[in-house]
């Protein structure tokens, strides 16, 4: 008898933890619409938290919740691709431009638990291509300065929890880069769009492998920091191409998102449970799909199968 009771109260109980879980488990940017957002993984309870009138590539949260860091374009100007940082708690400010067009083109920023930014910068004449730091002492002046981490060409970049080093992408793969010591360390060949696990011991990206029947193909791989060791390996669907990579805040799933082989498909979203799990589909409640989006850094985590969220107790008993 004791079994049947310990069931019929779980049936009581589990409803009425999924009523109250918070609906801002994401912070998004959906194709079709402006302006930064937040929602629970299914879609209900949508609400914009920014509406700046920028085409929003990347974000990035700050441990905490209270700053996002984003990568957009302005529509209602003549601007290029500048880096903007967001406070939840002083909404009415609305986003600060904190590259102010000193750079010719930013392709990717983060925003370290210390408060840092790092960002990425193509070439021109005046400030030759390479990765840029913003002590966070500097952030929150009218000009802040920006002090040069490397030369490096380098297109999209993340920070290490320790907030001591940053991994990085160029044409050449991946690279580990220390902020104080200026150390590089290569990590991986064809390679891109890294990103650290929450607690750091992990990297999680895309790789271009060998063309099969003339058609470039891609792998999701995860590896251990140190040392260096490739610990997993997931094959993208053919014809797709990967567009976006991040961790659950809890760091037991990796989600990413896809190009459909029909592009006019949209996006697809996937999540995989680390170690052993196999790639489900999440977001379906998007049309569309998001093109970015991230993980608010609350307890929760994906429950891929059934697109909703799992609180740390119920994860501990699967």
């Amino acid at each position: 008898m004791k079994p049947l009771l310990h069931i019929s109260l779980m049936l009581v109980f589990f409803p009425s933890v999924l009523q109250a879980l918070p609906d801002e488990d994401i912070i998004f940017r959906n194709p079709g619409q402006l302006g930064i957002w937040t929602s629970d993984v299914k879609g209900r309870h949508q609400r914009r938290l920014f509406n700046p009138p920028l085409l929003i590539d990347e974000i990035s949260i700050q441990e905490g919740d209270r700053y996002l860091l984003v990568v957009g374009e302005g529509i209602n100007e003549a601007s290029g691709v500048e880096v903007y940082l967001f406070d939840r708690k002083i909404r009415r400010l609305g986003g600060r431009n904190l590259t102010q067009g000193r750079f010719h083109q930013v392709i990717d920023a983060a925003i370290s638990r210390n408060g840092d930014v790092v960002f990425t910068s193509l070439l021109d004449e005046a400030h030759p291509e390479g990765i840029y730091l913003i002590p966070q002492a500097e952030v929150h002046r009218p000009v802040p300065q920006a002090q040069k981490l490397s030369h490096r060409p380098a297109s999209y970049v993340d920070w290490a929890p320790n907030g001591e080093e940053i991994v990085f992408t160029t044409g050449e793969g991946i690279f580990l880069l220390n902020i104080f010591s200026k150390q590089q360390k290569w990590i991986a060949n064809a390679s891109f769009r890294a990103v650290f696990s929450p607690i750091g011991k992990h990297l999680a990206f895309f790789t271009r492998t060998p063309p099969k029947v003339g058609k470039v193909t891609y792998e999701m791989r995860l590896m251990a920091v140190r040392p260096p060791q490739l610990l997993q390996r997931w094959e993208i669907k053919a014809g797709s191409i990967p567009r976006y990579i991040t961790w659950s805040a809890d760091g037991k799933y990796i989600t990413y998102t896809l190009h459909n082989k029909r592009w006019e498909d949209g996006l697809s979203h996937f999540a995989v449970r680390v170690p052993g799990g196999k790639p489900e589909p999440i977001f379906r409640a998007f049309r569309g799909g998001l093109w970015a989006f991230e993980w608010t850094k609350k307890a929760y985590a994906v429950q891929p199968k059934r697109s909703l969220t799992t609180l740390w107790g119920q994860l501990k008993t699967q």
